[in-house]
């Protein structure tokens, strides 16, 4: 029985997580995709990538560093991990953002 409870609390942890990704992440598809229409140049939209959705990307990396502290690493480590996690989906919009200018595509967000 206690192993049952502890098992649908981990689900439901990875469950609420995925959902702050995806809301950071789509976050960032409509900052990317309104730059895009605005034709921000790349260093501007860089710019401001790195101040946009910061309330979804706070509670998405406190989120994550709390999951892996749960799973036994040290609060340093686990902070350092999840802040590389979010900045990947940050440099995700940031690195094709030339390529999606020149090619007039947008991103899609997660559902």
């Amino acid at each position: 029985m206690f192993s049952s409870l502890i098992a649908l609390m981990l689900v439901t942890q990875a469950g609420d997580l995925d959902s702050l990704r995806k809301d950071y992440s789509n976050c960032m598809v409509d900052v990317t995709i309104e730059h895009l229409d605005k034709k921000t140049g790349t260093r501007a939209f860089k710019k401001a990538a790195q101040g946009a959705c910061l309330e979804k990307r706070s509670a998405y990396i406190e989120a994550l560093a709390k999951d892996e502290v749960a799973y036994g690493s040290t609060p340093e480590e686990a902070q350092e991990y999840a802040r590389e996690e979010a900045d990947s989906v940050m440099n995700a919009m940031v690195n094709g953002y030339d390529d999606m200018q020149q090619s007039n595509t947008r991103p899609s967000k997660e559902t």
